[in-house]
Parts: C-alpha cells; sequence; structure tokens
C-alpha cells in the first residue's frame, strides 16, 4: 500500500468518524426539545469541534490528492 492510499484510508476513517458524531448529536437534539442554555452551549461547543476537524480533514485531502498528482507526473528535467 503506497503512502497516498493508506493517507486516503485514514483520512476515510477520520471522515466517517465525523459523520458518526455528527449523526448521534443530530439524533440528540431531535429527541430533546427542552435544553437549557448550559446544554445548547455544550453541545454547540461539540459542533465547532467537530467543524475544526473537519477543515483539517479537508486539508489532508488536498495534500494527497496534490502528491498523487505530483507523483503521477513525469520529470521533465
Amino acid at each position: 500500500m503506497t503512502s497516498s492510499e493508506t493517507g486516503i484510508t485514514t483520512s476515510n476513517r477520520k471522515r466517517d468518524n465525523i459523520k458518526r458524531q455528527l449523526t448521534k448529536m443530530a439524533n440528540a437534539l431531535q429527541k430533546q426539545t427542552n435544553l437549557s442554555i448550559p446544554e445548547l452551549q455544550a453541545k454547540l461547543d461539540v459542533v465547532l469541534k467537530l467543524q475544526d476537524k473537519f477543515e483539517l480533514l479537508k486539508n489532508d485531502y488536498y495534500k494527497i490528492t496534490n502528491e498523487t498528482e505530483y507523483a503521477e507526473e513525469p520529470s521533465q528535467f
């Protein structure tokens, strides 16, 4: 397995973890209608952390894509 394949596999696992956490959060929010302000703030904090993780993951995907493109292009020198 090449390093780009390993990176893609790792990134896919991270993506699936983020999706799982978002689904879990969405389901919890749908079931609970009477949440207090501190509870909502705690859930918002979790969502903001997930957003940060998603941005990092997106950057990792771009790095892998760029590395793969450079590896596939023959050297012109």
